[in-house]
């Protein structure tokens, strides 16, 4: 499965999927800017928020 297919994407996909570094989307979650989860030992966003950052 690609990136572009899943709803839930980790730090580094979601980093990935926007063409920025893991430490950007590390910021933007310390900033409330995106919400991640802890999903076992990862952390995941959902897709929306990623795709609402340029809405």
């Amino acid at each position: 499965m690609t990136v572009n297919n899943k709803d839930f994407l980790s730090v580094t996909e979601a980093s990935q999927l926007i063409g920025v570094s893991r430490w950007t989307i590390q910021r933007m979650i310390q900033q409330g800017r995106l919400k991640a989860v802890p999903f076992g030992r990862k952390r995941i966003v959902a897709r929306w928020q990623i795709e609402n950052l340029f809405n």
